[in-house]
């Protein structure tokens, strides 16, 4: 797998094309495969640990999220996955929500006056917008 910028598609394919010419008529390589738009996600720490690439990879799973490439440094630092740009938002939620800590809070609300009335409102509106997503 191989990104490169959107505006050098057309220069990209001509050189791989060019490159790998032998191992394509050879039959060696099947095709030559251009995937746009995509977005690379990476999660990125001082030292991963090792069930790290399984939290990653599983995220994105079970989300339906269907990975272009996926890739892991060999210094252990960086996991990467290459989605459908339509994806990407998911893909980072997804990601995020396996490795970021959720914090739960819990709130009494006494009365509704004119500042209770309006944290309703703001915690109702927060909650469409979440469940929107």
């Amino acid at each position: 797998a191989l990104a490169i910028d959107a505006d050098r598609i057309d220069e990209a394919r001509t050189v791989l094309l060019s490159a790998y010419d032998k191992e394509l008529r050879g039959g060696e390589i099947a095709d030559i495969e251009i995937v746009t738009p995509c977005a690379i996600i990476a999660a990125v720490a001082q030292s991963l640990s090792n069930e790290a690439p399984g939290r990653f990879y599983d995220a994105l799973g079970r989300c339906g999220i269907p990975l272009v490439a996926a890739a892991q440094g060999c210094d252990e630092r960086n996991l990467s996955a290459v989605v459908h740009a339509r994806d990407a938002r998911r893909a980072l939620r997804a990601v995020h929500s396996a490795f970021l800590s959720h914090n739960v809070v819990a709130l009494a609300l006494v009365g509704a006056g004119f500042i209770g009335g309006h944290l309703i409102d703001a915690i109702a509106e927060a909650e469409r917008m979440l469940l929107a997503r």
